[in-house]
């Protein structure tokens, strides 16, 4: 701020002046007086969102730890029925026939579809406690598309499915979970044999592409189930990622 000591021009302009300077020093006090409100907002609020982090992380490991302890105490009850049941199957207990031999087949089938739902339930549960952390190492996948072929074949053969895999020898390895990669192309394979009719044929395929990654060409290994199933309507493609979410008339 200035003294005034005239009425001229000059004086006139010293006023002026002084009530800019004084305008200024409001605003900036103002400013000065939001920031330290907005800053101590930001604080309390992350402090809020540490907390709910927190409490977010401890439901998760608790409904990891329920989702184990209940699957668990699931799989080894349908683990000693399965065994029974096969054991029946083979004749162990007695003769059976052809009619008894069909439905037993059918009990092992619906065993079998348990033990995935479970499984998918606890990898489920993993992947939202972050249990399921990737552990990746180098990895042929060569091995694994064959590993998961002879998995699957067994089911293939009961429906007549041609199951094949032209995959090239000598394909790059890649570095993955090699877990993760065989849960994800057995699921893949098996609904190709699932939705594919009596007779059909599922083809999995390996390649090398060239992909384009931040403007600079790089390789990739491109991996393509195919089969003669009945396929996924346009209006569905966009469920397929969804959490919970099946498509079709086959629920």
């Amino acid at each position: 701020r200035t003294n005034v000591l005239t009425k001229d021009e000059m004086g006139i302009l010293t006023e002026t002046f002084n009530e800019m300077a004084e305008s200024l020093q409001a605003s900036r006090d103002e400013l000065e007086k939001y920031s330290k409100t907005l800053e101590e907002k930001v604080v309390e609020r992350a402090k809020e969102l540490i907390k709910i982090n927190k409490e977010l992380q401890e439901l998760s490991r608790r409904n990891f730890e329920f989702a184990t302890n209940v699957t668990h105490e699931i799989r080894s009850p349908l683990s000693s029925i399965k065994m029974g049941v096969e054991r029946i199957l083979n004749g162990l207990a007695g003769e059976t026939n052809d009619k008894q031999r069909h439905i037993l087949s059918r009990i092992i089938d619906n065993l079998n579809r348990l033990n995935r739902l479970i499984n998918a339930v606890l990898d489920f549960s993993k992947l939202e406690s972050k249990a399921g952390e990737l552990r990746k190492s180098e990895v042929d996948i060569g091995l694994l598309i064959k590993h998961v072929l002879e998995t699957i074949r067994f089911e293939a053969d009961k429906k007549s499915i041609i199951l094949e895999g032209p995959v090239p020898d000598k394909l790059p390895h890649v570095y993955a979970d090699s877990d993760k990669v065989i849960q994800v192309l057995y699921n893949l394979v098996d609904n190709a044999v699932k939705f594919t009719p009596s007779g059909g044929r599922v083809t999995v395929k390996a390649r090398v592409i060239k992909e384009s990654v931040k403007d600079k060409d790089i390789d990739a290994l491109e991996i393509c189930i195919r089969d003669t199933g009945i396929g996924i309507k346009d209006e569905d493609i966009g469920k397929l990622f969804k959490e919970f979410q099946q498509v079709g008339n086959n629920k």
